[in-house]
């Protein structure tokens, strides 16, 4: 049987000011549970486009907007010593951006598609004030099938 690759903690990265403390929560989160730790950053999504090239130019921005809200987060990783990636997720562009509207559908969306086992997000509460909080992901409806079909034989 082969092993299975350890599912990773997703982050929500807002451009914004709850940024580093969403960051230093998934971060401690990854570490405790021994998993790798990828961002998630929304960003704005192209149109519809017959065209490669506008595409491809349209991924390259893509990346380098996330890239770039990401490096105001890096120092905190950096000092949990927490490996992590950076993952641009398009959104409509009234979802993306610093208004912390980006599509829960879409971030989970993203975070079901690289199979995270936990989704950390920013939350802001009545008085204006930012918390995070870690929400576990269900588990992967036919995985589970697989191997208890599996057990089950003789």
């Amino acid at each position: 049987m082969k092993d299975e690759p350890v599912r990773p903690v997703a982050a929500l990265i807002l451009d914004g000011a709850g940024a580093p403390e969403t960051a230093r929560r998934a971060a401690a989160v990854a570490g405790l549970e021994g998993r790798p730790l990828i961002l998630l950053v929304p960003v704005e999504r192209t149109g519809f486009s017959l065209s490669r090239l506008t595409h491809r130019l349209a991924g390259i921005r893509q990346t380098a907007e996330a890239e770039a809200i990401a490096a105001r987060v890096r120092p905190v990783l950096e000092s949990t010593t927490t490996d992590f990636q950076v993952r641009a997720v398009p959104c409509l562009y009234t979802q993306a951006g610093t208004t912390g509207g980006a599509s829960l559908k879409s971030i989970k969306a993203a975070a079901l598609a690289i199979r995270a086992f936990i989704l950390v997000t920013p939350a802001r509460q009545d008085d204006g004030t930012i918390i995070t909080k870690a929400q576990r992901l269900r588990p992967d409806r036919h995985a589970g099938a697989i191997g208890d079909a599996s057990e089950e034989e003789p």
